[in-house]
């Protein structure tokens, strides 16, 4: 994975934050919360095809 600057993350986590503030379907949501902090925001390549976010 390629290292992602500090500014860059920051940049990302504010337009993840203005995105998600005042969603309230916390159990529809959850799944796509993760997928896009950890892709979007974190820079997690494939997180959506490698990471179970909930098991049944």
């Amino acid at each position: 994975m390629a290292t992602r600057k500090a500014s860059d993350i920051k940049r990302a986590a504010q337009a993840f934050v203005q995105e998600w503030q005042g969603r309230s379907k916390e159990w529809q949501d959850d799944k796509t919360f993760w997928e896009d902090l950890l892709e979007d925001v974190l820079g997690t390549p494939r997180s959506r095809k490698e990471i179970e976010v909930q098991r049944p």
